[in-house]
């Protein structure tokens, strides 16, 4: 990885930071239950960071443990954050179950995604680099370790009892509009041009999860649920075309940046 490449990971990493730090003092500050739009903020920011994680997890070249596991301890901090500064201090443990459910979902089904995308001939031509349609006991195990804890903790969490279908549809939406954005970024289009196609699709993905609310459950709140669920959208998109637009995370050789 070039020397420039380094210098610029490690400053988005600091901007990130610190804007994490701004939004989990601002969350912490909010007296419970926090207004809907710094709940929003902070979800979308979560789980955009964690679409990074698992992202970097799955394309990079360097193949070690520490580096297969990083969405692991993605979801485990992300859900501990969640559970202290989002719900009531009492609810720590059901709300860390809850969230690791959600967020884990997120990431396994992610993961799972990218996996399939790096074995396109899409990728393939995008990047230049074959992967094969191969996998080991390890990955058997992992899997199979990951599926349990996730069914576990799914079974236990308010997030998938009574609206579960609802969830599992905006898990999936945020699953589908992270790989549409890697796809996007993959191009060799004009960056204002992958950015615009981006930010579209959030706001195109929005209309049509408000307009599948309104079909199944005539919910007239939709409208209104087309906007906060387009906001989060959109948050993702930003956090993720900065950090693949800028950051070297898609291949270098084959995948143009901002510039």
């Amino acid at each position: 990885m070039p020397q420039r490449s380094a210098i610029i990971l490690w400053l988005l990493l600091a901007a990130t930071l610190s804007v994490d730090a701004v939004v989990f003092s601002w969350m912490a500050s909010e007296p419970y239950p926090d207004p809907l739009y710094a709940v929003v903020t902070f979800d979308a920011l979560i789980l955009g960071q964690l679409s990074v994680v698992c992202i970097w997890s799955t394309i990079t070249v360097t193949t070690n443990l520490w580096v297969r596991l990083a969405p692991i301890v993605a979801v485990v901090t992300a859900a501990l954050l969640t559970a202290t500064l989002v719900d009531e201090p009492v609810m720590l443990s059901s709300s860390f179950t809850n969230h690791l459910a959600y967020y884990g979902l997120h990431v396994a089904l992610l993961v799972t995604s990218i996996w399939l995308l790096q074995r396109t001939e899409f990728w393939r031509r995008r990047s230049g680099a074959s992967r094969e349609w191969q996998y080991s006991i390890a990955h058997l195990l992992i899997a199979m370790t990951v599926v349990a804890v996730l069914a576990a903790a799914m079974r236990n969490s308010v997030f998938f009892s009574e609206d579960r279908w609802i969830n599992i549809a905006f898990a999936c939406s945020s699953v589908g509009l992270t790989v549409a954005v890697v796809s996007l970024w993959s191009l060799s289009w004009h960056w204002l041009l992958r950015l615009a196609g981006a930010l579209g699709f959030a706001v195109l993905l929005g209309f049509a999860f408000a307009l599948a609310l309104v079909v199944a459950s005539n919910d007239r709140l939709a409208p209104n649920l087309s906007l906060i669920v387009g906001a989060h959208y959109l948050l993702q998109v930003i956090v993720l075309s900065i950090w693949l637009g800028c950051g070297p995370i898609l291949p270098v050789a084959q995948f143009a940046r901002f510039g």
